[in-house]
């Protein structure tokens, strides 16, 4: 019996996937992530490499769009 339980355990040790060490520059575009969604109340996706990145930002429908755009460019109505 003990030797099935020691089996099961390996099998469950090998089947979880080594979890990858965060690194500065991931933990930074997360902080920008939660910050500008927060700042912005929409959700927001930040990825790079070192020599260029992406900024998601995700919008509703038109309106949305354009209240997003005002809060971009600092416009009021």
């Amino acid at each position: 019996m003990r030797e099935i339980e020691a089996l099961v355990q390996k099998e469950a040790a090998e089947a979880k996937p080594a979890e990858k060490q965060k690194t500065a520059d991931q933990i930074y575009y997360e902080e920008m992530e939660i910050s500008l969604g927060s700042h912005l109340g929409r959700k927001v996706k930040v990825s790079g490499s070192k020599k260029k990145g992406t900024l998601t930002l995700e919008f509703y429908n038109k309106e949305d769009l354009q209240t997003l755009c005002q809060l971009l460019t600092k416009e009021t109505e």
